[in-house]
């Protein structure tokens, strides 16, 4: 838009204005080749040239880019870019100033914004410059519904987001319509998105209008037809582009104009409706309650419509498609998945398929109300004007001969409503409900491939709905039929049904109200003007009035401005006038009486509920006025605003709650002064109650209060969490005529039936209800039937704790007189505490906050298997438990059995290293200084043994001093090189100072070993028989030797406590005292200052006095320090000695002089290595067995500590170290 001093805005048509490429221009390219550059061409105001203009380069295409120029070279007609262009154009591309550049912010949710031409507005809007700028939840992706490939643009998109749009009703992902009612375009008055369907059209094509709409008929409309599956968020982001006030119809549908409005418990509280009136240039967000299908999902064909009936004739309504199965026209939304496939109707020239059946959208528990409806025609006489036709409560013969009002239903929230519908007229008509839910079988409406909903002359079908009465009031009844009106002469084209007066409403009042008539009090459920009345509280007048016209002149964009209303100007089906416009218009003296209009009659202070309704088929907006009486705008909403008049559009409804007030008459009516003029006005009348002219509200003689009884809730408590089956609930009540009955009530609806005598009380089912606040009434009513409400709030909570028994673990072994036993626990609501228990009882009191523990003394039980449980409580009352299985062990365990005793042999790893091939057994003489059983027998099997088992066995001496007998044997498998091995073997005798034998043999692979080496003649010799597999029973002698002394002993348990063996001699200069060392497999590390002690028996007696220590290539510590612990129950004792190796070499052992430590063969010792800084690698065998290894507790060592403090145990074990004397 040009204001003020701003920059030039509009532009011209490029095509006319500027030049074009005459060569094509490639991605980089600086130069462009031009039809011409004198536009381009300026002088300065001060002299020189300004040339340097930004040009767009691809105007009108997708490819456009702006660059500024340069410089001009007018000979070659060529321009030069101060940068390259990024995208190629062909030649004809366009490039000019024809074109202006915009840059917003969106900082909040905006919705959608309305642009469009402001240069010719009144005429470019129509042909389509208009568009909408849509602001998506932050993060958001726009998808094609079909493909689901990203798109920047488009009128049907899926919003791919995690964000919510509105918080609580559209948290993710959902679809999106963008749709424009432009009118006035030169082909038609209305379309939708620049599309429209005119009925005339269609019937062309197929004159019954009943199927003006059915797909199965005529196919899909070219309006735009949105898909969605069951469900899906949905939302319709609209616009008014026309010049006057349009209405949107969304059938099956509701929405609300204020998304955002919520209650404290996170409700949304604003009016619910499916008619949308706008003027010019609004512009709304349609957020669809429950997505598509409405509340409760419902697949099928759905009409929305422009409810200015013109429009809608005029081709502007099209359908929203919800799909009952999965289709490859529509990708799920993220998050969900799509229904399974299931046949797609196709289009079939005739009339849908009649399923007879109405659906049933109602809950089981729900109350049916039955109504049976008429349509019928009507035949007035003596020059009454009427509609042509009616929908009429019961069965009358048709046509009728009086002047009906609408049909008004009258029904209570949380009804399931039957209509027994009939048609009585000389066409085909149907039933259709605005508001309530329904299924599509029960729409009333051929709408594209729904099923049949009309019905033909003379047959009668069911519609079913609920009326859940979730911030509504007003259900519109319209017919979808055929019209018996003849077209007006200066109105030709087709006839909407509800110009005959086929529109009627269904009035939803609150959960529990009655209906009375209003002269004599009776019930009654059908007629436009009730008493209704609610349980404990002062029900309401309630009065419906539905205006109807057919004038398609007034207000339009055309000179000279009509005044006149052509046509009638109704409510209810009467007129007020016409009268002379003039200051005694609305005079009942000065005209003969009151108008033909309802009389809204009432007293002085008396709650009234007007819904005006503006009737289907109707032409105009109508603005609608109580006389002078407020409302609030949206009755959901408090502390709405107030308005006194408001605007109301074909199918639209005005729900106005207001308060009687002073003794006199007052008007109501359209505002519009020519529909005033017509006579769609009407008057209030407000009676003085003196005389009880009409009957009075409940509480109420007449027009005055009567006493109320007096109610207490006395049972639950105020504020009290309950839950069960089975929870009370009580009330007190009195009143000096005395108490009819009291009716208690969960959240507005009853609970049971009234109690008639006291104590007054019910059982509640709490379990029926789900969890969160709720609301319990008592309503005591009087014999004057007069009541008074008691409410308290109460919270259910029905869900249990959640609880779990931490300690000691299931299948856990305890003792001892304080036993820990802990829980977590936690609850939606309260936790009241935890009980914990053994074997069913209980252990100690309830703890009753946060850590949940107990203390156990396990030896007041037997020894065995016992239950621990933890049962949690909330203050609702609900339990959760959480069970362990633990076994008790009190009794003393007796002592481990003694490790076997050295009894005889050598336990020094002698210095010869000897050999033998496979199946070679060769035996050792030895004498034993001890007597006992032998049960082990431990052989030193050298580093380069390539055996792959160690056969041993111990034989007795033969009187040629010679092996003999055997006296037992053993197989170990893949015995390990460079160390003592252990096998096994059978008990075997031996007394002391008897010489024995020990046997090896290596069945495959070459078996070395250790010995002394020469001792004396005859102190070993082989076996005569080779190839052995196994020791023989008797020895046979093969060839003698003189070496000695094998390094192999036996173990077992001693009989004699002899004197200590002698001790050996002290080993040789360099010997291997204690630790293996092979070089491992097995890379092994430490981080900096971590200490690691390794488990290692000592295979010689001596002091060692060097510590040796495989470093692996990797280790980068800088230094290390190598130490020998003693052995303490299991763990690294106190330190013997140690050394640091400074620079060590990675790749190869590194060797560390320390002090002097005694070893002595057999005992258990402790290899510890520590890398100061570096990380220090290492090699070990891996897994040898449960703590074989274990790290120091402390992490930053410098050096080792004096005494061990054990951190983690390892399996791994026998690291490649050494300690040497």
């Amino acid at each position: 838009m040009i204001t003020g001093m701003s920059y030039e805005q509009s532009v011209r048509p490029y095509k006319a204005e500027d030049p074009t490429l005459t060569a094509a221009a490639a991605v980089g390219d600086t130069t462009l080749a031009l039809s011409s550059v004198a536009k381009f061409q300026h002088t300065c105001a001060g002299g020189g040239t300004c040339d340097n203009v930004f040009i767009g380069i691809g105007l009108g295409t997708e490819s456009i880019e702006v660059r500024q120029i340069a410089s001009i070279d007018p000979a070659t007609s060529t321009v030069t870019l101060t940068q390259p262009l990024s995208n190629a154009h062909p030649v004809g591309d366009a490039a000019g100033t024809e074109f202006t550049q915009y840059r917003w912010y969106p900082d909040v949710l905006l919705d959608n914004i309305f642009w469009h031409d402001h240069v010719d507005g009144i005429h470019n809007w129509g042909h389509g410059l208009v568009g909408q700028l849509i602001i998506e939840p932050k993060g958001s992706t726009y998808h094609d519904p079909k493909t689901g490939e990203v798109v920047d643009s488009g009128t049907i998109v899926d919003i791919h987001t995690s964000n919510p749009l509105v918080q609580g009703v559209v948290n993710g992902s959902f679809r999106e319509m963008a749709l424009w009612t432009i009118d006035e375009n030169p082909n038609t008055d209305a379309t939708l998105n620049l599309k429209a369907e005119p009925w005339a059209d269609r019937l062309l094509e197929n004159p019954d209008q009943s199927l003006l709409f059915s797909s199965y008929t005529h196919g899909d409309p070219i309006t735009p037809l949105p898909l969605a599956y069951p469900g899906d968020s949905f939302v319709i982001r609209t616009i008014n582009v026309g010049p006057t006030v349009d209405g949107l119809h969304i059938d099956g549908h509701r929405f609300s104009l204020e998304n955002r409005y919520f209650d404290a418990g996170g409700k949304q509280e604003a009016l619910q409706l499916d008619t949308l009136k706008y003027g010019i240039s609004e512009k709304y967000t349609l957020v669809l309650q429950g997505g598509a299908g409405g509340p409760q999902h419902q697949p099928g064909d759905y009409l929305y419509e422009n409810s200015i009936d013109r429009k809608f004739r005029d081709g502007a309504w099209g359908l929203i498609r919800v799909l009952p199965g999965q289709s490859s026209d529509l990708l799920p939304l993220p998050g969900t998945s799509a229904p399974p496939s299931t046949l797609v109707p196709v289009q079939s020239g005739g009339r849908p398929p009649d399923t007879g059946v109405a659906g049933n959208p109602c809950p089981a528990a729900a109350p049916v109300k039955h109504f049976t409806v008429s349509a019928v025609d009507v035949s007035l006489s003596n020059g009454v004007k009427g509609p042509a036709g009616a929908f009429v409560n019961g069965s009358p013969v048709s046509p009728i001969t009086f002047k009906p009002d609408p049909l008004v239903l009258h029904v209570a929230a949380g009804d399931c409503v039957e209509v027994a519908f009939t048609n009585k007229r000389t066409v085909r008509s149907s039933f259709h409900v605005g508001m309530l839910l329904h299924s599509p079988d029960s729409s009333g409406i051929d709408a594209g491939y729904n099923s049949e909903q009309t019905v033909a002359t003379g047959q009668s079908r069911t519609y079913r709905y609920y009326a859940d009465g979730d911030r509504y009031e007003t259900g519109l009844i319209s017919d979808y039929g055929v019209p018996s009106t003849v077209p007006d002469p200066l109105e030709p084209g087709p006839v909407d049904p509800a110009r005959d007066g086929m529109y009627g409403a269904i009035e939803v009042a609150p959960a529990g109200a009655t209906f009375t008539d209003t002269v004599f009090g009776t019930p009654v459920n059908v007629g436009p003007n009730v008493i209704v009345h609610l349980p404990g509280k002062t029900g309401y007048r309630d009065f419906t009035l539905m205006l109807g016209e057919s004038d398609e002149k007034i207000g339009q964009n055309q000179m000279p401005y009509p005044v006149d209303v052509h046509g009638d100007a109704t409510i209810n089906y009467d007129t007020a006038g016409p009268r002379v416009d003039g200051p005694s218009m609305f005079s009942s003296a000065a005209n003969g009486g009151d108008p033909e209009t309802m009389l809204l009659r009432s007293y002085p202070g008396d709650p009234i509920r007007v819904h005006a309704i503006v009737a289907p088929g109707s032409e105009q907006q109508h603005t609608f006025n109580l006389g002078g009486l407020s409302w609030p705008i949206d009755p959901g909403i408090p502390e709405a605003d107030s308005v006194e008049t408001l605007g109301v559009v074909p199918q639209g409804v005005v729900e106005a709650h207001v308060t009687s007030g002073s003794v006199g008459d007052y008007f109501y009516g359209d505002l519009r002064r020519p529909f005033t003029v017509a006579g769609m006005w009407g008057l209030q009348r407000v009676f003085d109650p003196l005389g009880c002219p009409i009957l009075g509200l409940d509480g109420r003689m007449c027009g005055m209060p009567l006493a109320a009884p007096t109610v207490t809730l006395t049972d639950p408590a105020v504020g009290a969490t309950v839950s069960g089956d089975a929870v009370t609930v009580a009330a007190t009540a009195s009143d000096a005529s005395g108490i009819a009955n009291v009716q208690f009530q969960l959240d507005g609806v009853n609970l049971g039936s009234p109690d008639s005598s006291a104590p007054y009380s019910i059982s509640w089912n709490t379990k029926l209800a789900s969890d969160g606040p709720h609301v319990l009434a008592a309503i005591a009513t009087n014999n004057n039937g007069v009541s008074s409400t008691a409410s308290i709030p109460v919270a259910v909570d029905n869900t249990p704790p959640v609880v779990s028994l931490t300690a000691p673990l299931t299948g856990a072994t305890v003792s001892g007189a304080a036993v820990s036993v802990t829980a977590d626990a936690s609850d939606n609501n309260v936790l009241a505490g935890v009980q914990f228990k053994v074997d069913g009882g209980p252990l100690g009191a309830e703890d009753t906050s946060a850590p949940f523990s107990a203390s156990w003394d396990s030896t007041a039980v037997a020894d065995g298997s016992h239950t621990l449980t933890a049962v949690a409580r909330d203050t609702a009352g609900n339990t959760a438990s959480s069970s362990v299985t633990v076994t008790v062990s009190n009794a003393v365990a007796p002592p481990p059995p003694a490790p076997p005793a050295y009894i005889f042999g050598s336990q020094t790893v002698q210095p010869k290293i000897d050999s033998n091939a496979p199946g070679v057994a060769e035996a050792f003489k030895t004498t034993t200084a001890n007597s006992g059983s032998v049960t082990q027998l431990r052989v030193y099997v050298d580093a380069g043994s390539t055996a792959t088992s160690l056969v041993v066995g111990l034989y007795s001496n033969s009187a040629t001093n010679h092996p003999g007998t055997r006296l037992t044997t053993g197989t170990l498998s893949a015995p390990v090189a460079g160390q003592f091995n252990t096998v096994t073997v059978p008990a075997a005798g031996v007394t002391a100072g008897q010489t024995y034998w020990v046997a090896i043999l290596g069945p495959s692979g070459t078996l070395k070993f250790r010995d002394q080496g020469a001792v004396a003649a005859g102190s070993s010799e082989v076996s005569s028989t080779t190839g052995l597999t196994a020791m023989p029973t008797t020895w046979t002698s093969g060839a003698s030797f003189s070496d000695g002394r094998l390094s192999a002993w036996a173990a077992g348990t001693l009989t004699t406590t002899p004197p200590p063996p002698p001790p050996p001699p002290p080993p040789a200069a360099g010997t291997v005292l204690v630790g293996n060392a092979a070089t491992e497999a097995k890379i092994d590390s430490n981080a900096a200052g971590q200490a690691e002690a390794f488990k290692a028996t000592a295979a010689a007696t001596g002091s060692v006095s060097q510590l040796r220590v495989y470093l692996d290539a990797g280790s980068t510590a800088s230094s290390v320090v190598v130490g020998l612990y003693s052995n303490n129950a299991g763990h690294p004792g106190a330190l013997l000695t140690s050394g640091t190796i400074s620079a060590p070499a990675a790749g190869q052992n590194n060797t560390v002089t320390v002090s002097g430590a005694s070893v002595t063969a057999g005992q258990t010792y402790w290899i510890a290595v520590l890398g100061p800084s570096g990380t220090i690698k290492f090699r070990d065998r891996g897994a040898v067995g449960a703590g074989s290894s274990e790290t120091s507790q402390q992490a930053t060592l410098t050096s080792l500590p004096a005494t061990w403090t054990t951190g983690t145990s390892f399996a791994d074990g026998l690291i490649s170290a050494v300690g040497i004397g």
